[in-house]
């Protein structure tokens, strides 16, 4: 395993080339909720099937969690779907400590969970209580609206992925479609995508880091958008907005910023490219890097 160069390189047409191959950690093991009777048949383009739990923040019966469910195990791998029962969106990577969590199997395929919980509940669950043992990999999405610049802080699709990579110790792909409405939505071009993205790169993603992908708006991005890396935007992609109504109640509601930044993922969404970006899910600097703040620590002790 190859731990010096946590990331995935992109060539300059926008192929991933595999940095190296990291075996999962191990999640705590559970009673086992699937059958597993049978092996998985070969992935799609010859690679070994994975073990995949797929979640999401939209709900287990969205329409990118669905796109991603059929490619994915149509392509052979061996997937479990542990996915909030409604809407969670804006949740981030908030996790239920408290209270009860509904767990139900909502339709005759016994792979499909339905958690009442938060995103990052609902794989954690699947993590600690569904799988009989570590997946391979963990994709979160995909979900309806881009997850880029400063919004990943928000993003329950990102906190999904965060809380499995960064807490469980699985490698996770967070994907994202940046569509302007549902009508527009091309979910499976975004599956296509991830398909690829799993084929060609899983094997270089490390714990403790989550690949963030970003499909296009396909009302503006050309019928075949490029691949491309891209930094996190300093900027937001959406607007915020409180009006009030009455006494002390206001309606808080979402819209598109009119603005993308100039640089960073969000400029080249704008621009009709895929962006792709490794993001750490342990946030912090090095002592060496901490600059004036390990003067303080000096000058307190």
């Amino acid at each position: 395993m190859q731990t010096s160069r946590p990331f995935l390189a992109l060539a300059a047409a926008g192929t991933l080339v595999l940095a190296g191959c990291a075996a999962p950690a191990e999640a705590d093991p559970a009673d086992a909720q699937t059958d597993g009777a049978e092996a998985a048949a070969p992935a799609a383009g010859g690679g070994e099937p994975l073990d995949i739990l797929l979640t999401n923040d939209d709900g287990w019966d969205a329409p990118g969690i669905t796109a991603a469910y059929e490619a994915l195990t149509g392509a052979g791998h061996s997937v479990t779907l542990v996915a909030p029962a409604e809407n969670q969106s804006g949740k981030g990577g908030s996790v239920d400590i408290t209270g009860t969590l509904e767990v139900t199997q909502p339709t005759d395929d016994p792979q499909i969970h339905s958690a009442s919980g938060t995103p990052a509940t609902a794989a954690s669950f699947g993590l600690k209580e569904v799988m009989e043992e570590a997946p391979d990999l963990v994709v979160s999405g995909i979900n309806a609206g881009a997850n880029a610049g400063t919004d990943i802080r928000s993003s329950g699709t990102f906190g999904a992925a965060s809380i499995a990579s960064g807490s469980y110790g699985v490698p996770a792909i967070a994907t994202s479609l940046d569509a302007s409405s549902e009508d527009q939505a091309d979910y499976e071009a975004a599956a296509q995508l991830l398909l690829d993205i799993i084929e060609q790169g899983a094997g270089s993603l490390e714990p403790g880091y989550v690949l963030n992908m970003n499909y296009p708006d396909p009302a503006e991005a050309p019928e075949d958008p490029e691949v491309v890396y891209a930094e996190t935007a300093q900027g937001s992609g959406y607007v915020t907005t409180y009006e009030h109504q009455d006494g002390d109640t206001y309606e808080v509601s979402l819209g598109h910023a009119e603005d993308a930044p100039e640089s960073g993922d969000l400029a080249e969404l704008s621009k009709g490219n895929v962006t792709l970006t490794l993001i750490t899910t342990t946030p912090s600097l090095p002592a060496e890097e901490a600059g004036d703040v390990t003067a303080l620590v000096d000058a307190l002790n």
